[in-house]
């Protein structure tokens, strides 16, 4: 008697699980989205503004860029903490806020860039 009360109790706890689950499981046809509105621009609130430090950052990779002539490559050597590939991307962020286009290489961990 004692395993069919603990197989009942299992054949129950199963379906509930069963049914739960079934609970969270959406209808496909039905899309959650992000309710769209419009308003006047001046409405809006204005954009959050860099930090101080990430504005520092900004500036000093774009005065990188700034500084490249023709015929001259620039090169970034990582400092503790920081990564070839996360230079690189700065690098690239840097010279398309400042219209222009990096090519980026890494090589023996430095970051190497010409302004084309």
């Amino acid at each position: 008697m004692a395993v069919a009360e603990l197989l009942l109790a299992q054949y129950f706890a199963f379906f509930a699980l069963v049914i739960l689950c079934q609970s969270h499981i959406s209808n496909p046809q039905e899309t959650n989205l992000a309710k769209f509105s419009k308003i006047p621009e001046a409405q809006a609130p204005r954009p959050a503004r860099q930090s101080g430090r990430l504005a520092l950052r900004m500036r000093q990779y774009e005065e990188h860029i700034g500084s490249i002539k023709a015929g001259e490559v620039g090169k970034l050597v990582p400092e503790t903490g920081e990564t070839l590939r996360g230079i690189a991307l700065r690098v690239g962020r840097a010279a398309r806020r400042s219209n222009k286009v990096a090519d980026t290489w890494m090589v023996d961990g430095a970051v190497y860039f010409k302004i084309s």
